[in-house]
């Protein structure tokens, strides 16, 4: 067969097509190592520690840093969204944008800490939505209240979840008004959530650094009815502090009936005078 009849040939039409798309894709691939192998588009970024958290323990802050590769490599949001989809207190990936010549912009929503528990010799911290998140990323100093009352599971499954979820939403609300740090609060007891100690006891106890007792109630997240709701304790709290500044003379507070059956436990000593009590 002649040449430009080969040339006419749809065989040969197609195999010419294929033999020129093969020979771009090649091309295209060389082109493309020898753009990644170029220095000058190697991302440099590096997270500091003045943009991190103050709880957030210092270690763990490599883990942030996007790796020394091209920014034209092949799937490299996809391969950071990963990176930082693996780092548990990392809430949720708000973006990632290439920034030429080598830079990445990357925006993170981090969680926060609300309080902790054991979880068998180790400790867990607990944010808003109950999440656990290991010691090992959490600054050694940091201070916030222990969840007691509730067995220590192997793991931190679903077995106390429901205990824990209660705890966390509260402490996230009190937070909203700073009552956690105003009030000092150190501890929450749920060894009578669900009333599995008695019923017609408060379910949730705070409990401040001078063992001062908040009777909290129910939980709104308790799947009990709950006539009281959390704004209006929060309220009791807030008039309160300004009663009785730092809970001076105060042993106990009763809100699960809320602020029309608010119920105070003053501590007085023998001189007659208000004494805290301790």
């Amino acid at each position: 067969m002649k040449l430009k009849n080969f040339l006419k040939h749809p065989a040969s039409t197609l195999t010419s097509s294929l033999l020129l798309s093969a020979l771009a894709i090649v091309s295209s691939n060389y082109v493309q190592n020898k753009i990644c192998a170029l220095p000058e588009y190697k991302i440099q970024n590096n997270f500091e520690n003045n943009t991190l958290p103050p709880w957030l323990n210092q270690q763990n802050i490599s883990q942030l840093n996007p790796p020394k590769i091209s920014l034209f490599q092949e799937n490299l949001i996809f391969q950071l969204t990963y990176q930082y989809q693996q780092i548990p207190w990392i809430r949720k990936i708000l973006s990632i944008q290439k920034s030429y010549p080598n830079h990445v912009q990357i925006k993170l929503k981090l969680r926060r800490p609300l309080c902790w528990s054991y979880v068998q010799k180790d400790k867990f911290f607990w944010d808003k939505d109950a999440f656990p998140i290991h010691q090992r990323y959490v600054h050694p100093k940091l201070q916030l209240p222990q969840i007691i009352g509730i067995p220590s599971p192997t793991t931190p499954s679903k077995k106390n979840l429901s205990a824990i979820q209660q705890a966390c939403y509260l402490l996230h609300k009190l937070n909203q008004h700073n009552l956690v740090q105003k009030l000092h609060i150190t501890k929450i007891d749920l060894s009578n959530i669900h009333g599995k100690i008695n019923p017609k006891e408060s379910e949730i106890v705070l409990l401040t650094k001078h063992n001062i007792a908040i009777e909290w109630g129910r939980s709104q997240l308790s799947t009990k009815p709950n006539p009281v709701p959390t704004s209006e304790k929060i309220q009791a709290l807030q008039k309160i502090l300004k009663l009785y500044p730092n809970l001076h003379h105060i042993q106990r507070i009763r809100l699960q009936f809320g602020q029309d059956n608010l119920a105070l436990v003053l501590a007085y000593n023998k001189s007659n005078k208000p004494s805290l009590s301790r």
